[in-house]
């Protein structure tokens, strides 16, 4: 999983080209998932929907 953490006390001296990777990755990710047809994502499902015939529910 992703930590969150201070870069220069990490060691890193530059943190700007850290940032420009981690940019260009979520723009790659983004593009790819704008192009593909579907996506699989975790989350809930909404209802189904039902066709009612009554006609007491309509207002």
């Amino acid at each position: 999983m992703a930590r969150r953490l201070n870069l220069i006390e990490a060691g890193v001296i530059d943190p700007m080209p850290v940032m420009r990777f981690a940019l260009r990755d979520i723009a790659a990710i983004a593009r790819l998932l704008r192009t593909a047809k579907a996506a699989i994502v975790n989350g809930l499902r909404p209802p189904p929907l039902t066709q009612s015939t009554d006609k007491q529910e309509l207002p």
